[in-house]
């Protein structure tokens, strides 16, 4: 396709191949360049060139006078220009719908229910296998890939291309507090749960050992030392809100962390509640109902809240019967 245009005041001719990327986030259109006529002047406002955005990041992306990013990154000529709305990259996003659509499709569009924690079970039976040792990459190490995280307090950081975001660091979705030392804790609906002792000044993740970082609620009780509770799943609907893997609790700040029976994973986690007249009973509201632990989130039990039919009530997953469970607070 041959697309004619005046940009910046000089008339371009660019021969383009095009590819539709449709995701929850709605169609993206990435163009491929042919030809490296365009100049820094042809792009408009809103507008650089791919060279710009992405070789700072990675400099050795460039190869035959064509940018070619790291993996999953879709391949353009140098001169194209791309909207710089966005701190990600075209091949970042593409990968990340990609993850959404499989996620949204599998098995026959829908996630059989269980089968996280079943994964989360398989995985941990690997790690404590023997053949753990010969897996490619089981003993390696992370390390961040980009230039960190949107932060409010940063000039220049636009906006995210799929969401339409400005100046974001995280969405906090609750915070609790311990009254007797003042220590502080945020839930973080895509990063799990922090910790600040100076009245947030500081932050320290107290989150990692959870085996999801998608963290909807978190609750502070005095039993047992001190134990911090959190509902995992996203407190929000969308199309890329994340189910959890149920409660869990910690009594050592963040070392370990213990899943708490009766809450079942793929629920969205709204509110955790704990009865400051009676700190072992500890509510949890969320997308599959009600549930109530009387000794100190141990365990939970539903509630069993009468509403919508009959049939509906404990039972989410019976056709009909999603929303009619719907939880989003309790107080």
């Amino acid at each position: 396709m041959t697309i004619s245009s005046v940009l910046g005041g000089r008339k371009i001719a660019m021969s383009l191949a095009v590819t539709v990327l449709v995701a929850a986030f709605g169609s993206i259109v990435i163009l491929r360049g042919d030809s490296d006529r365009t100049t820094a002047a042809s792009c408009p406002p809103g507008y650089q060139l791919a060279e710009a955005e992405n070789e700072p990041q990675l400099p050795d992306g460039a190869v035959d006078g064509r940018y070619r990013g790291g993996p999953g990154e879709i391949e353009m000529a140098r001169g194209t220009c791309v909207n710089n709305k966005h701190p990600e990259s075209f091949g970042e996003l593409a990968l990340a719908n990609s993850q959404l659509s499989a996620r949204q499709s599998a098995p026959y569009g829908a996630v059989r229910a269980g089968a996280l924690l079943h994964a989360l079970r398989q995985r941990r039976a690997v790690e404590r296998s023997s053949s753990a040792q010969r897996i490619s990459g089981s003993a390696g190490s992370w390390r961040p890939l980009g230039k960190g995280p949107l932060n409010s307090g940063v000039e220049g950081y636009g906006e995210t291309s799929g969401l339409g975001l400005r100046e974001l660091g995280g969405r906090i979705s609750d915070f609790a507090i311990n009254p007797k030392t003042n220590v502080v804790f945020a839930a973080v609906a895509n990063g799990g749960v922090w910790r600040s002792k100076n009245f947030g000044t500081s932050w320290t993740s107290v989150g990692n050992k959870l085996p999801t970082q998608i963290v909807g609620s978190v609750g502070y009780s005095p039993v047992n030392g001190g134990t911090v509770i959190a509902a995992t799943g996203d407190n929000a609907f969308g199309g890329s809100s994340l189910s959890g893997l149920g409660v869990y609790r910690t009594t050592n700040g963040g070392r370990s962390w213990k899943r708490a029976k009766g809450v079942p994973g793929g629920a969205l986690g709204f509110k955790v509640a704990v009865d400051p007249s009676n700190p072992k009973k500890i509510y949890a509201a969320t997308g599959f109902g009600l549930y109530r632990s009387t000794n100190g989130a141990k365990s939970f039990k539903n509630v069993r809240l009468p509403t919508g039919s009959p049939k509906c009530i404990g039972h989410p997953y019976r056709r009909n019967c999603f929303l009619r469970n719907m939880v989003t607070d309790v107080v």
